[in-house]
């Protein structure tokens, strides 16, 4: 059977805004205005009864998610389902406005359980914010300028309810298609990989990507060990026969077996640096990330970037109480310190 329909030949060719990565598999790169990292992926599975989306864009993005569509002779009517990666909004925001033209979608079962009070009743989940920032010692501005971003961010996803809520092991089958669920948690709780067996792609979301490293973050809406989680799931995707990992940000890729050599490696790495700094004394996780070797100042960077650092700083923390290397002690601020001998 066909692997789907091929858009004319004269459409195939710009790698700018689509290309054709597998027969019958399209990327799709929605622009995401004012987000460091410029885009999200969305595939467009196209078939012989019209299209798969895998992930979507952001609510305000429909009109270029449209046109994209368009470049490969194909419209939103003609999108029959989605399946989202995770929750985060530049994967999901498009969900309502899909639904509306009559296509169903789908959403790992523990991140759509959080949907709602981290996009449309938010006052739980500001509150769980701010005490992570006071908690991690961050200074004063942050707290305001996360305020900003919760709201803004929430402004991009319209309020909807998954039709189809998917677990581990479940498979999405769309025209010649079979994309097993694999439930990766560590960026978010539900966070979900599709495995096409036949094909051997693989589309990680915002799981594995080619270049970025930073994934698991820890706060508030994060399972209690995203490190672990992470890492375990990194074991799962080893596993795997994949020929093409399909990411959420930047390019496809192959050689998924050396890059999750090199992701092992770099969190090893990042726990050893913590480990390093805390010998010099005790200090918040704010600090810690602060210290930590990366380009740039870390003054210098946005709010966004740094909250981002500071989850993952926070999470490698949390994994190294786990592996009885460092101590916390409660505040607000919460102090880690190196074990005497760890």
């Amino acid at each position: 059977m066909s692997r789907g329909l091929r858009a004319p030949e004269s459409l195939r060719e710009d790698p700018s805004r689509v290309s054709e990565v597998a027969p019958g598999v399209w990327r799709l790169k929605v622009p995401l205005p004012g987000h460091t990292i410029g885009h999200v992926n969305a595939y467009a599975l196209v078939g012989e009864a019209g299209v798969l989306l895998v992930d979507s864009g952001w609510s305000s993005a429909a009109a270029q998610l449209t046109d994209l569509l368009g470049a490969i002779g194909l419209s939103m009517s003609d999108v029959r389902g989605a399946v989202f990666t995770h929750l985060h909004a530049d994967h999901c925001g498009l969900a309502a406005e899909l639904q509306r033209g009559g296509a169903r979608v789908a959403m790992h079962a523990a991140d759509a359980e959080l949907l709602r009070s981290r996009y449309f009743q938010q006052e739980p989940y500001r509150a769980g914010t701010e005490a992570w920032l006071v908690a991690t010692g961050a200074p004063e501005g942050a707290l305001e300028a996360s305020n900003l971003q919760v709201v803004r961010i929430a402004r991009q996803v319209e309020s909807f309810v998954p039709d189809r809520l998917l677990m581990d092991g479940d498979v999405v089958t769309f025209g010649p298609w079979s994309l097993s669920v694999l439930q990766t948690p560590g960026h978010t709780p539900g966070s979900s990989c599709f495995h096409d067996h036949e094909s051997g792609l693989l589309f990680t979301g915002d799981h594995v990507f080619p270049r970025i490293r930073a994934s698991p973050t820890y706060r508030p809406q994060s399972t209690p060990d995203p490190i672990s989680d992470y890492l375990k799931s990194l074991e799962r995707l080893e596993a795997l026969d994949v020929t093409t990992v399909l990411p959420g940000h930047q390019g496809p890729f192959s050689g998924l077996g050396q890059r999750i050599v090199e992701l092992r490696d770099y969190h090893s790495t990042r726990m050893r640096e913590i480990l390093r700094i805390l010998g010099d004394g005790p200090a918040t996780a704010w600090q810690v990330a602060a210290r930590l070797n990366r380009a740039g100042s870390w003054d210098d960077r946005s709010w966004d970037s740094r909250f981002t650092a500071l989850g993952e700083t926070h999470a490698h923390l949390v994994r190294l109480r786990r592996e009885r290397q460092v101590d916390v002690r409660s505040g607000p601020p919460s102090v880690w310190s190196a074990r005497s001998g760890g």
